[in-house]
């Protein structure tokens, strides 16, 4: 599995119930993409658990890359966002371990992705097995939806991803 993550910074002052609107029409229209395995539509709004700015930052896990190249691809996909906001830098991540309740996805309200340095001493198995315990035992925790753990081997960096 590979993640697919994009942040695109609007104005502080960005209406941001325009991107409200554009989740709550193309949510589930993305539903229909083949190899999407998870998608989550993450906003930060300006002023807000001291964001700095307004954000629209998608997150999706595709089951192979072949899937996700469509998906950038296609002018009703990824296209969109281009047409709509320019050039937007894309993160791709191979995941490393992903959990789903299914159940608490239906209610699930906020999500988080967080980047820290990877330990550049540990091997890349020893980091791994250390992230897959890891988003383990967050999946068991009481109204957790979604546990990823992927790495951004160009960055040195260790994503940790919840819902």
């Amino acid at each position: 599995m590979i993640a697919l993550h994009y942040r695109v910074t609007l104005p502080r002052d960005y209406d941001m119930s325009v991107i409200h609107r554009r989740i709550g029409a193309g949510g589930p229209a993305m539903d229909g993409h083949e190899g999407l395995v998870f998608k989550a539509f993450l906003t930060r709004e300006a002023g807000i658990d001291e964001a700095p700015a307004n954000e629209y930052a998608p997150l999706y896990v595709w089951a192979n890359t072949s899937r996700m190249t469509q998906f950038l691809t296609d002018p009703d996909g990824f296209g969109r966002i281009q047409r709509d906001f320019g050039a937007v830098p894309v993160s791709v991540w191979p995941v490393v371990s992903l959990h789903l309740n299914r159940a608490a996805m239906e209610s699930a309200q906020h999500a988080t992705v967080i980047e820290t340095a990877a330990d550049a001493g540990a091997a890349l198995s020893e980091r791994a097995a250390e992230m897959k315990s890891s988003a383990n035992a967050e999946i068991k925790h009481k109204g957790v939806a979604m546990a990823l753990r992927a790495v951004d081997l160009e960055g040195g960096r260790e994503i940790a991803a919840s819902a």
